[in-house]
Formats: C-alpha cells, sequence, structure tokens
C-alpha cells in the first residue's frame, strides 16, 4: 500500500502541469480570477499564473496595481488576450478596448516607477522568457508624457516626457514572441515597442497599429552576438504613422544585426526620416581574433505600402563605405541590401485613412515650402487631397510636434483603402 501510494504522488509529481483561464475585469473585478468572480487587476493575474496560462481581459481602462501605469511579465509561454464584454462571452478587442495607461489625475498619489510601461524581458530564472503572446491590447503613453498648453503649438515637451518602451519583450532561443492586433499611441521620447531575441529565437508582429513614434516606432533584433546564429522575425499586416524626427532619427522600423526579418503588407505612412533602417554592422570575431564587419542581407521587404517618408523608404550600410545608404524608389530597393529574392510589389500611395480633423491641421501646417510662396511640395499636394489651404510660409517652430493622437480617433487606421495592405479590423 505504501510502495502504491509512493507511485502515485511520484506520477503526479512529473504531470505536467494544465494551463489554466485567468480573468481580469477593471469594473467589476475583485479576486478569484474566474469568469464569474475575476480580478480586479492586471497584476495579480500576471502573479498567479504559471507557464502555459490564457489571461483574458475584459474592455475597460487598466492603470496598474496602485495607478502605477507599470506591469511585468515575469512567466514564460504566457498569453493575454485583450478585448472581451463585460461577460467574456464575446471577444472583440477593437470595440471592447482593453486600455493599459498611467492615470495622471490628481488623485493618484503613486509615481510612475522608470522603465517600460510593460515589461517582459526575463522569467524567474533571470534568463530571456521562453514563449509570449499579447493579443488585443491598447497601450497609450500619452498620460505619462507632458504637452505644451498652447493649443496653436500642443507640442510634447521633450525635456519632461519619458523615454521608456510601452512594451520591452525580450524571447529566449527556440522560443517564440508573438504581438498581435494591439495598438501603440504617444510613447513619447523613445520607440512603442522593443523586441530582443536570442539567436534561435522568433518573433512575429501582426496586425499592430503604431500611432506617434519619437525616434522610432519599433526596433528588432538579436541579443549579442557571440555567434552568427540569428533571430527570425515577421513584420506584416501593420500600420505605422507619424514618426517625429528630435536630434535625429524619425524613422518605422530600425532592425539590429543578426536579425532575419521579413516585411509584407504593411503600411508606413509620414515620418521625417526613414520607413526601415538596416544600418549597423553585423561584427563577429575571426579565427585569429580580428574584428569582422558584415552587412545584413537578410531582410526582405516586399508588398508593402509607403507614403510621405521625408528621406527614403530603406536605409542600409554597405561593406567598407562609411554612411548609410537610403532608396527613395520602391522600385530601387532591389539594389539595395536586402534579401536576393525579395524587393517585390512596394507602392508609394496615399493610404486614405479617415484622421482626426483638428489633429491633421496642426500636422499639415508643417510645410517645406519657402517663406511667401506656394510650392506644391508633398506636403501641399497632400492638404490639396484633403481639402486644406495649401501652406505658403515656413514653420520654424515645429507647430505641432508629437502632439497626442486622440485615442477614440485611432480605430481608422484600420480602414486603408488599399486592400490587403495594413491593420484591419479582422483578428489574426
Amino acid at each position: 500500500m505504501k510502495r502504491l501510494k509512493f507511485l502515485l504522488i511520484a506520477a503526479t509529481a512529473i504531470m505536467p502541469v494544465m494551463a489554466a483561464d485567468i480573468y481580469v475585469h477593471p469594473e467589476r473585478g475583485r479576486k478569484g480570477g474566474t469568469k464569474e468572480q475575476p480580478f480586479k487587476y492586471l497584476a495579480d493575474a500576471l502573479a498567479k499564473a504559471v507557464p502555459g496560462d490564457v489571461i483574458h481581459l475584459a474592455g475597460g481602462t487598466y492603470n496598474g496595481k496602485g495607478n502605477s501605469g507599470h506591469w511585468v511579465i515575469n512567466t514564460d509561454n504566457l498569453t493575454i488576450l485583450g478585448g472581451y464584454d463585460d461577460q467574456f462571452t464575446v471577444r472583440d478587442p477593437f470595440k471592447y478596448a482593453a486600455v493599459l495607461e498611467f492615470n495622471n489625475g490628481s488623485d493618484n498619489k503613486t509615481t510612475r516607477p522608470a522603465g517600460p510601461e510593460f515589461k517582459a524581458i526575463e522569467n524567474a530564472g533571470r534568463k530571456p522568457l521562453a514563449g509570449i503572446v499579447i493579443d488585443g491590447l491598447w497601450i497609450d503613453g500619452g498620460n505619462r508624457n507632458k504637452y505644451r498648453e498652447d493649443p496653436t503649438n500642443p507640442s510634447m515637451k521633450l525635456d519632461s516626457s519619458p523615454g521608456d518602451f510601452l512594451l520591452h519583450i525580450k524571447v529566449a532561443k527556440g522560443s517564440k514572441a508573438v504581438v498581435r492586433n494591439c495598438t501603440f499611441m504617444n510613447p513619447g521620447k523613445s520607440a512603442a515597442l522593443m523586441v530582443q531575441g536570442e539567436g534561435g529565437s522568433n518573433f512575429e508582429c501582426a496586425n499592430n497599429v503604431f500611432v506617434n513614434g519619437v525616434y522610432h516606432h519599433m526596433i528588432v533584433g538579436r541579443l549579442g552576438a557571440k555567434n552568427d546564429a540569428r533571430m527570425k522575425a515577421s513584420i506584416h499586416h501593420n500600420s505605422f504613422l507619424f514618426a517625429w524626427h528630435v536630434s535625429a532619427n524619425g524613422e518605422g522600423v530600425v532592425v539590429y544585426p543578426f536579425t532575419e526579418i521579413d516585411f509584407h503588407n504593411n503600411i508606413f505612412a509620414f515620418g521625417e526620416s526613414t520607413a526601415i533602417v538596416n544600418d549597423r554592422y553585423e561584427e563577429l570575431m575571426d579565427n585569429r581574433g580580428n574584428k569582422t564587419k558584415g552587412v545584413n542581407t537578410t531582410v526582405k521587404i516586399d508588398n508593402n505600402l509607403f507614403f510621405m517618408w521625408k528621406r527614403g523608404l530603406y536605409g542600409w550600410v554597405e561593406t567598407g563605405q562609411s554612411g548609410t545608404r537610403r532608396t527613395t524608389q520602391p522600385d530601387d530597393l532591389w539594389e539595395a541590401s536586402i534579401d536576393e529574392s525579395s524587393g517585390n510589389g512596394n507602392a508609394i500611395a496615399d493610404p486614405g485613412f479617415d484622421y482626426d480633423r483638428s489633429w491633421i491641421e496642426l500636422f499639415a501646417s508643417r510645410s517645406d515650402v519657402a517663406d511667401g510662396e506656394v510650392t506644391m511640395d508633398s506636403v501641399n499636394q497632400w492638404r490639396r487631397i484633403l481639402g486644406l489651404p495649401l501652406q505658403g510660409t515656413n514653420n520654424p517652430n515645429r507647430q505641432g510636434y508629437a502632439m497626442r493622437y486622440p485615442r477614440e480617433a485611432a480605430l481608422a487606421f484600420r480602414s486603408s483603402k488599399v486592400a490587403d495592405r495594413g491593420a484591419s479590423t479582422q483578428t489574426m
């Protein structure tokens, strides 16, 4: 009998833990984590979760525990699904928006901690996460930023807005990170999304909207450079809008070395520099201990739509040469440092979004025309399409610099007039 009892205990110990569903509701939640009695705070669900669990978020606003505007994932193989109705019977992340943001109200006595709003960079063993899925969240950094009060010049205050990512992910070798059906807005002085992976890791970014990137919208790249093992990434069916230049940059997606990455069916619109940038050399040590430099030619760019990027569509480096090369025409991508089979089906065209009128009037006031003249530059051509008056003067004060885009207007960026390009309201 004792032997049988021992065998039962041993068998139980080696049985895999069954994945569980954990539910969170910001209004009627309290304790428990079940569909009937959900948690109120996402932080409580993250603390309870074990590898393989799925966290379901009802629509509503999440300010973090104690209104901190801060969340941490340190559990491997976790899935977070946002966008459920009140009873968790219907999921539509674009109708029932699960919004993560800092509470900047006067009644909030909690100081916002430094670092990314949402950090998923290591497990309990202090290693990169062995898998993560983040699906259907709205992450808005506008409340944490500082803006000038002048209604004619509602610029972001660069001296007081934070420079942290909205979401930072590190993924382990042999594992995959997925970010899909999300909306990233108003990140402040940094990219909205930073994803780093060990050699042999994977990343998929699909059906997301990025609005108001400063410096960059997103950075993707491999961790470390001890060998030439590559991180693989697929960036598809996303919409990247309004990338702002400070002292430099104003870019869409930055690719780090040793990263095999495939861009397809995305929309890149309105940037002060370059839509896709691959301008960092791959450095390794040869057999003699000498550093060698190479160029990342494992970038694929196909079937993307570009519109109004001041410095170009793609920037890259050439071996043995200094400086970044840029191409401004889709047909010239084939001669850039990308995968030799790539560069197909890209185009320059207006995606035809329904923009917030008051915001876009401020944005479109920033023209490069000469003082006192009306020149049909690209900005004025676009103003004419929108039915706005033509701009005839320079604007040295950078009016409307990175002003906050209204969240309620961002859903329009899932309704491009160009088929099968950019994000949509159909979940992936």
